[in-house]
């Protein structure tokens, strides 16, 4: 889920996304919904699908970005990954402008730059222009090394991005130039298994497999984060 100003976007198990409208906080209602499946290529799939798994979502308020996985009921067959492109600029007629397939595995996480998207898939940051949200060209491939079957989550703030790194911690990059994201650094926190992270101020909170939540002060690493 993904919350921004007076609406939040929720995509379920049967890939609709919900746009749901919050500005009365004890009475949300339904704004607008959009098949996610349905409105993508390849149409028909070669395979019926069993399920669909909602890695991540972000948004801007414009456009709203959902990564996620089809998985097949054909036996000996990989689930395949794609990121969703949502128009959301009017909210009771949400519409799909575009579709990236990934292939497999599938993306883990998604945040937005700008006019740039990053894309966190199997040790590989993905750099999207999306300045024209119905063409979305790849710009950029940064490899990262093993493929991480936790993390991906990212989070910016300002020039600075945090990625979520499953039992590496987590890494510090410089997104100064949306363009050109640049890795700084890594961090290995003591609870290890970095599933999500979300900076406020000088404060990192970092979710584990362990059902914590622990937090690091920014300023601690402020000689490597070039803070």
């Amino acid at each position: 889920m993904a919350v921004l100003n007076n609406y939040a976007y929720v995509v379920n198990h049967m890939a609709q996304l919900h746009v749901v409208d919050t500005s009365v906080v004890d009475s949300p209602q339904l704004a607008g919904t959009v098949d996610l499946v349905s409105n993508v290529s390849p149409s028909p799939r070669p395979y019926q699908i069993s399920e669909t798994q909602v890695q991540d979502i972000a948004t801007d308020g414009n456009f709203v970005y959902v990564a996620l996985r089809e998985l097949y009921q054909q036996p000996n067959t990989n689930g395949v990954g794609q990121l969703n492109v949502i128009d959301v600029r009017v909210p009771s007629m949400p519409t799909v402008l575009s579709t990236i397939r990934t292939g497999n595995p599938e993306p883990k996480g998604v945040a937005i730059n700008g006019d740039f998207v990053y894309l966190w898939k199997c040790g590989f940051l993905l750099v999207y222009d999306m300045s024209d949200p119905t063409q979305p060209v790849e710009t950029k491939s940064i490899f990262r090394g093993a493929c991480e079957t936790t993390g991906g989550e990212m989070d910016i703030q300002g020039d600075h991005m945090f990625m979520a790194m499953g039992d590496q911690g987590f890494e510090y990059w410089d997104v100064s130039d949306p363009a050109n994201p640049t890795y700084v650094s890594a961090h290995q926190e003591v609870n290890d298994d970095a599933r999500f992270v979300a900076a406020n101020g000088d404060l990192l909170y970092v979710s584990h497999n362990t059902s914590a939540v622990s937090y690091t002060h920014l300023r601690a690493h402020e000689t490597s984060l070039h803070l």
